[in-house]
Protein backbone atom coordinates (compact mmCIF):
# COMPACT_ATOMS: atom_id res chain seq x y z
CA UNK A 1 0.00 0.00 0.00
CA UNK A 2 1.10 3.56 -0.76
CA UNK A 3 -0.25 6.42 1.33
CA UNK A 4 -0.09 10.01 0.05
CA UNK A 5 -0.31 12.67 2.73
CA UNK A 6 -2.76 15.44 1.80
CA UNK A 7 -1.82 18.96 2.86
CA UNK A 8 -2.04 22.59 1.78
CA UNK A 9 -4.78 24.40 -0.10
CA UNK A 10 -6.73 23.43 -3.21
CA UNK A 11 -3.84 23.84 -5.67
CA UNK A 12 -1.52 21.60 -3.67
CA UNK A 13 -4.28 19.07 -3.06
CA UNK A 14 -4.76 18.86 -6.83
CA UNK A 15 -1.07 18.04 -7.32
CA UNK A 16 -1.29 15.32 -4.69
CA UNK A 17 -4.46 13.89 -6.21
CA UNK A 18 -2.93 13.94 -9.70
CA UNK A 19 -0.07 11.83 -8.35
CA UNK A 20 -2.68 9.54 -6.78
CA UNK A 21 -4.23 9.11 -10.25
CA UNK A 22 -0.85 8.35 -11.78
CA UNK A 23 -0.03 5.68 -9.22
CA UNK A 24 -3.53 4.18 -9.64
CA UNK A 25 -2.92 4.00 -13.39
CA UNK A 26 0.16 1.89 -12.63
CA UNK A 27 -1.96 -0.58 -10.67
CA UNK A 28 -0.82 0.56 -7.23
CA UNK A 29 -2.93 0.27 -4.07
CA UNK A 30 -3.02 3.95 -3.07
CA UNK A 31 -4.75 5.79 -0.22
CA UNK A 32 -4.97 9.47 0.69
CA UNK A 33 -4.22 10.43 4.29
CA UNK A 34 -6.57 13.32 5.16
CA UNK A 35 -5.64 13.60 8.84
CA UNK A 36 -4.14 17.09 8.41
CA UNK A 37 -7.64 18.44 7.81
CA UNK A 38 -9.00 17.02 11.04
CA UNK A 39 -6.72 19.26 13.08
CA UNK A 40 -7.44 22.85 14.04
CA UNK A 41 -6.25 24.44 10.81
CA UNK A 42 -7.22 27.24 8.47
CA UNK A 43 -6.93 24.75 5.62
CA UNK A 44 -9.57 22.19 4.77
CA UNK A 45 -9.96 19.43 2.22
CA UNK A 46 -11.37 21.21 -0.83
CA UNK A 47 -11.37 18.49 -3.46
CA UNK A 48 -15.09 17.95 -2.99
CA UNK A 49 -15.65 20.80 -5.48
CA UNK A 50 -14.96 18.07 -8.05
CA UNK A 51 -16.77 14.76 -8.47
CA UNK A 52 -13.85 12.57 -7.39
CA UNK A 53 -13.46 9.00 -6.25
CA UNK A 54 -10.96 8.85 -3.39
CA UNK A 55 -9.79 6.04 -1.17
CA UNK A 56 -9.06 8.00 2.00
CA UNK A 57 -7.54 6.97 5.29
CA UNK A 58 -7.43 8.84 8.60
CA UNK A 59 -4.12 8.43 10.39
CA UNK A 60 -3.44 9.71 13.92
CA UNK A 61 -2.91 13.45 13.90
CA UNK A 62 0.05 13.46 16.27
CA UNK A 63 3.30 12.85 14.38
CA UNK A 64 4.70 10.30 16.84
CA UNK A 65 1.49 8.26 16.81
CA UNK A 66 1.34 8.51 13.03
CA UNK A 67 4.79 6.95 12.69
CA UNK A 68 3.80 4.14 15.09
CA UNK A 69 0.63 3.47 13.04
CA UNK A 70 2.60 3.36 9.80
CA UNK A 71 5.10 0.87 11.24
CA UNK A 72 2.40 -1.37 12.67
CA UNK A 73 0.62 -1.42 9.29
CA UNK A 74 3.65 -2.40 7.26
CA UNK A 75 4.61 1.03 5.92
CA UNK A 76 8.37 0.79 6.02
CA UNK A 77 9.47 4.23 4.84
CA UNK A 78 8.48 7.88 4.71
CA UNK A 79 9.54 9.29 1.34
CA UNK A 80 9.86 13.05 0.98
CA UNK A 81 9.24 15.15 -2.10
CA UNK A 82 12.23 17.19 -3.25
CA UNK A 83 10.87 20.63 -4.12
CA UNK A 84 10.28 20.87 -7.85
CA UNK A 85 12.37 17.79 -8.68
CA UNK A 86 10.80 14.97 -10.67
CA UNK A 87 11.41 11.67 -8.84
CA UNK A 88 10.28 8.77 -11.06
CA UNK A 89 11.72 6.28 -8.56
CA UNK A 90 8.53 6.61 -6.52
CA UNK A 91 6.75 4.52 -9.20
CA UNK A 92 8.76 1.50 -8.02
CA UNK A 93 7.99 1.96 -4.32
CA UNK A 94 5.51 0.01 -2.23
CA UNK A 95 4.58 0.12 1.45
CA UNK A 96 5.59 3.77 1.65
CA UNK A 97 4.21 7.05 3.00
CA UNK A 98 4.66 9.92 0.51
CA UNK A 99 5.00 13.37 2.04
CA UNK A 100 5.18 16.58 0.01
CA UNK A 101 3.43 18.53 -2.73
CA UNK A 102 4.78 16.82 -5.92
CA UNK A 103 4.54 20.05 -7.91
CA UNK A 104 5.71 18.83 -11.29
CA UNK A 105 3.63 18.22 -14.40
CA UNK A 106 5.81 15.29 -15.43
CA UNK A 107 4.13 13.04 -12.86
CA UNK A 108 0.84 13.17 -14.73
CA UNK A 109 1.48 14.67 -18.18
CA UNK A 110 0.92 11.29 -19.82
CA UNK A 111 -2.55 10.97 -18.24
CA UNK A 112 -3.56 14.56 -19.00
CA UNK A 113 -6.96 13.60 -20.42
CA UNK A 114 -7.80 11.69 -17.25
CA UNK A 115 -6.70 14.59 -15.04
CA UNK A 116 -8.74 17.06 -17.09
CA UNK A 117 -11.79 14.85 -16.77
CA UNK A 118 -11.62 14.47 -13.00
CA UNK A 119 -10.85 18.16 -12.47
CA UNK A 120 -13.83 19.32 -14.52
CA UNK A 121 -16.35 21.59 -12.83
CA UNK A 122 -19.67 19.77 -13.00
CA UNK A 123 -21.56 21.39 -10.14
CA UNK A 124 -22.20 24.60 -8.25
CA UNK A 125 -21.37 26.96 -11.13
CA UNK A 126 -24.00 29.69 -11.41
CA UNK A 127 -25.52 30.66 -14.73
CA UNK A 128 -23.87 34.08 -14.42
CA UNK A 129 -20.41 32.50 -14.16
CA UNK A 130 -21.18 30.09 -16.99
CA UNK A 131 -22.04 33.12 -19.13
CA UNK A 132 -18.74 34.79 -18.22
CA UNK A 133 -16.90 31.58 -19.14
CA UNK A 134 -18.62 31.46 -22.53
CA UNK A 135 -17.59 35.06 -23.20
CA UNK A 136 -14.00 34.21 -22.24
CA UNK A 137 -13.97 31.33 -24.71
CA UNK A 138 -15.01 33.58 -27.60
CA UNK A 139 -12.47 36.38 -27.17
CA UNK A 140 -8.73 36.65 -26.62
CA UNK A 141 -9.17 36.43 -22.88
CA UNK A 142 -6.20 36.48 -20.52
CA UNK A 143 -6.44 35.50 -16.86
CA UNK A 144 -4.23 37.55 -14.56
CA UNK A 145 -3.84 36.09 -11.07
CA UNK A 146 -2.47 38.34 -8.33
CA UNK A 147 -1.94 36.71 -4.97
CA UNK A 148 -1.22 38.87 -1.96
CA UNK A 149 -2.92 37.88 1.31
CA UNK A 150 -0.78 35.32 3.13
CA UNK A 151 2.23 36.06 0.86
CA UNK A 152 2.59 39.36 2.75
CA UNK A 153 2.75 37.67 6.15
CA UNK A 154 6.14 37.62 7.86
CA UNK A 155 6.25 33.81 7.87
CA UNK A 156 5.84 33.62 4.08
CA UNK A 157 7.22 36.85 2.62
CA UNK A 158 10.80 35.53 2.56
CA UNK A 159 9.63 32.46 0.67
CA UNK A 160 6.98 33.72 -1.78
CA UNK A 161 7.04 37.51 -1.53
CA UNK A 162 8.52 40.14 -3.88
CA UNK A 163 8.49 37.81 -6.89
CA UNK A 164 5.27 38.71 -8.71
CA UNK A 165 5.78 42.44 -8.39
CA UNK A 166 3.96 45.24 -10.16
CA UNK A 167 6.84 45.27 -12.65
CA UNK A 168 6.36 41.55 -13.36
CA UNK A 169 2.70 42.11 -14.25
CA UNK A 170 3.54 45.15 -16.37
CA UNK A 171 6.05 43.08 -18.39
CA UNK A 172 3.68 40.11 -18.66
CA UNK A 173 0.79 42.27 -19.86
CA UNK A 174 3.05 44.02 -22.37
CA UNK A 175 4.10 40.59 -23.69
CA UNK A 176 0.49 39.55 -24.15
CA UNK A 177 -0.39 42.80 -25.91
CA UNK A 178 2.51 42.26 -28.32
CA UNK A 179 1.69 38.62 -29.05
CA UNK A 180 -2.13 38.64 -29.06
CA UNK A 181 -4.74 40.50 -31.05
CA UNK A 182 -7.08 42.62 -28.90
CA UNK A 183 -6.57 40.77 -25.61
CA UNK A 184 -9.05 41.26 -22.77
CA UNK A 185 -7.60 40.87 -19.27
CA UNK A 186 -9.55 39.24 -16.45
CA UNK A 187 -8.04 39.99 -13.05
CA UNK A 188 -8.36 37.49 -10.19
CA UNK A 189 -7.02 38.31 -6.76
CA UNK A 190 -7.47 37.87 -3.03
CA UNK A 191 -6.96 41.65 -2.84
CA UNK A 192 -9.12 43.28 -5.52
CA UNK A 193 -8.82 46.59 -3.65
CA UNK A 194 -5.09 46.59 -4.47
CA UNK A 195 -5.86 45.71 -8.09
CA UNK A 196 -8.24 48.66 -8.40
CA UNK A 197 -5.68 51.00 -6.84
CA UNK A 198 -2.98 49.97 -9.33
CA UNK A 199 -4.99 49.13 -12.43
CA UNK A 200 -3.93 52.40 -14.08
CA UNK A 201 -0.30 51.23 -13.93
CA UNK A 202 -0.86 48.16 -16.10
CA UNK A 203 -0.97 50.15 -19.34
CA UNK A 204 -4.52 49.07 -20.17
CA UNK A 205 -7.65 50.92 -21.16
CA UNK A 206 -10.86 50.49 -19.20
CA UNK A 207 -12.55 48.40 -21.90
CA UNK A 208 -9.64 45.91 -21.80
CA UNK A 209 -10.14 45.02 -18.13
CA UNK A 210 -12.59 42.99 -16.07
CA UNK A 211 -11.98 42.48 -12.35
CA UNK A 212 -13.60 39.30 -11.06
CA UNK A 213 -14.86 39.69 -7.51
CA UNK A 214 -17.00 37.94 -4.89
CA UNK A 215 -15.69 34.38 -5.37
CA UNK A 216 -14.22 34.14 -1.90
CA UNK A 217 -14.11 31.54 0.86
CA UNK A 218 -15.99 28.40 -0.15
CA UNK A 219 -16.61 29.93 -3.58
CA UNK A 220 -12.96 30.56 -4.47
CA UNK A 221 -12.96 27.49 -6.73
CA UNK A 222 -15.17 29.46 -9.13
CA UNK A 223 -12.16 31.67 -9.89
CA UNK A 224 -10.26 28.51 -10.83
CA UNK A 225 -13.10 27.53 -13.14
CA UNK A 226 -13.14 30.95 -14.79
CA UNK A 227 -9.35 31.10 -15.18
CA UNK A 228 -9.39 27.72 -16.89
CA UNK A 229 -11.83 29.11 -19.47
CA UNK A 230 -9.52 31.96 -20.47
CA UNK A 231 -7.55 31.48 -23.66
CA UNK A 232 -4.21 32.59 -22.19
CA UNK A 233 -2.81 33.21 -18.72
CA UNK A 234 -0.53 35.32 -16.55
CA UNK A 235 0.05 33.36 -13.37
CA UNK A 236 1.46 34.16 -9.95
CA UNK A 237 3.88 31.91 -8.07
CA UNK A 238 0.81 30.11 -6.80
CA UNK A 239 -0.40 26.58 -7.44
CA UNK A 240 -3.94 27.97 -7.66
CA UNK A 241 -3.21 29.96 -10.82
CA UNK A 242 -0.85 27.22 -12.06
CA UNK A 243 -3.86 24.91 -12.25
CA UNK A 244 -6.01 27.68 -13.76
CA UNK A 245 -3.52 27.81 -16.64
CA UNK A 246 -2.84 24.07 -16.91
CA UNK A 247 -6.55 23.17 -17.06
CA UNK A 248 -7.03 25.62 -19.93
CA UNK A 249 -7.52 23.54 -23.05
CA UNK A 250 -6.87 26.19 -25.71
CA UNK A 251 -4.21 24.69 -27.99
CA UNK A 252 -2.77 28.14 -28.79
CA UNK A 253 -2.65 29.40 -25.22
CA UNK A 254 0.19 31.56 -24.01
CA UNK A 255 1.13 31.16 -20.36
CA UNK A 256 3.41 33.70 -18.72
CA UNK A 257 4.95 32.66 -15.40
CA UNK A 258 7.45 34.25 -13.01
CA UNK A 259 11.08 33.37 -13.66
CA UNK A 260 11.43 32.12 -10.08
CA UNK A 261 8.94 30.44 -7.77
CA UNK A 262 10.57 30.76 -4.35
CA UNK A 263 12.82 33.37 -2.79
CA UNK A 264 14.70 30.73 -0.81
CA UNK A 265 15.00 28.00 -3.45
CA UNK A 266 16.31 28.04 -7.01
CA UNK A 267 13.90 25.55 -8.59
CA UNK A 268 11.59 26.55 -11.42
CA UNK A 269 10.75 22.96 -12.42
CA UNK A 270 7.12 23.59 -11.53
CA UNK A 271 6.87 25.84 -14.60
CA UNK A 272 5.97 23.86 -17.74
CA UNK A 273 8.51 23.80 -20.55
CA UNK A 274 6.34 25.67 -23.04
CA UNK A 275 5.45 28.51 -20.67
CA UNK A 276 7.11 31.92 -20.95
CA UNK A 277 9.23 32.96 -17.96
CA UNK A 278 9.48 36.63 -17.07
CA UNK A 279 11.50 38.06 -14.18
Amino acid sequence: MIIIEMSGGLGNQMFQYALYLKLKSLGKDVRLDISNYKKKSKRKLELDVFDLKMRCILLPGQEKLKKIWLKLNGIRNIYFDEIGVYQPQIYDLDDVFLRGYWQNETYFADIRDNVLEVFSFKKNISQMNQNIATKMQHENSVSVHIRRGDYLNSQFVNIYGNICTLEYYQKAIAYMKTNMSEPHFYFFSDDTHWVREHVGEFGLLEHQITIIEDNIGDRSFVDLYLMSNCRSHIIANSTFSWWGAWLGNNEDKIVVAPGKWFQNHETTDIICDDWIKIS
